[in-house]
């Protein structure tokens, strides 16, 4: 207790020595009048501080007061950033945080990118494919001008896939049509290996129906093909495959159709016509000689009988 009222007395005395002309005022506490310097009564020894308006936050605060108690800004401006230097910083500080962010996003979604097409592997309808598999077909055959008429998907591995496809080139000014079959795998971002080799149709092809009925529509057995208009196969199988030798027998029943306004007549003797008839084919598939496309054989067509229309 000494000490402070040796400290009070000390205080009291340096503003006494401040103030030479005695000028006073009243303490907010007790009344008692002052000295206009004294920040502490020497009466009711309650500290005394004039309040001024806070310049950021215009809220009331001590005028010995370096830092706002209520917005926190610094009042004393050489020793402590103001409010708008401090936004700034904070502004310039978000703004590195957010470039660091985005370039952080744009690494981690390349490096996605990167993986992913390492990974994905397309499947055999996919353009990219089509177009390397003509290229590569190219190389492997005497074509020029490969088109793709229709692909098949035959199997899927971890790397790629197995897949058949009917082809049409040119050799020599001359249509090419043959079946391959080809694998692809996965070597690189955006390289494969292909290995194929050529497949002959078996008797369910459509290209191997087809060249059989331009065979029977060339025959001269029967005096009525020359009335029929649609033929179409139906129920056909293999009778056996020569592996050695690599050829298809097959057997199937054709549909035939006669041309508007006209009948099919199966007899000589018999005047009776109808419009559908029905007969059993026997024909081949096998390689052409050039052991690349495929050639049908027309081996016989018997037990024909109308159909019902």
């Amino acid at each position: 207790m000494e000490e402070n009222n040796n400290e009070n007395n000390n205080e009291e005395k340096q503003n006494e020595e401040k103030n030479e002309n005695g000028e006073t005022k009243e303490c907010p506490f007790c009344g008692k009048q002052i000295n206009i310097n004294a920040k502490k009564c020497k009466y009711c020894k309650n500290w005394i501080d004039e309040e001024i308006q806070c310049p950021y936050c215009f809220e009331k605060i001590k005028a010995s007061a370096k830092k706002c108690r209520y917005c926190g800004e610094w009042l004393d401006k050489d020793k402590k950033e103001t409010k708008s230097e401090a936004k700034n910083n904070f502004k310039l500080k978000y703004k590195h945080i957010i470039i660091a962010i985005c370039a952080f996003a744009a690494i981690v979604a390349m490096v996605v990118v990167i993986t992913m097409s390492y990974s994905f592997i397309p499947d055999c309808n996919n353009t990219i494919i089509k177009n390397k598999l003509k290229e590569y077909l190219k190389t492997q055959y005497p074509i020029t001008d490969a088109g793709i008429n229709s692909i098949t998907q035959n199997s899927k591995n971890e790397k790629g896939y197995t897949c058949t496809a009917y082809i049409t080139g040119n050799n020599d000014d001359k249509v090419m049509e043959f079946n391959v079959k080809y694998t692809y795998e996965k070597a690189g971002l955006n390289t494969y290996n292909f290995t194929s080799e050529i497949v002959l149709p078996d008797c369910y092809s459509t290209m191997i129906q087809s060249l059989v009925e331009d065979l029977i529509r060339k025959t001269k057995k029967f005096d009525f093909i020359d009335n029929v208009q649609d033929m179409a196969f139906e129920y056909a199988s293999i009778e056996k495959y020569d592996e050695k030798n690599k050829n298809y027998s097959c057997t199937a029943d054709v549909v035939m159709k006669a041309k508007p306004g006209k009948a099919i007549s199966l007899y000589w003797y018999d005047d009776t016509a109808r419009k559908t008839a029905r007969c059993k084919v026997y024909y081949g598939s096998q390689f052409c000689q050039n052991s690349i496309t495929s050639c049908a054989q027309l081996f016989d067509i018997s037990s024909c009988k109308y159909d019902e229309d």
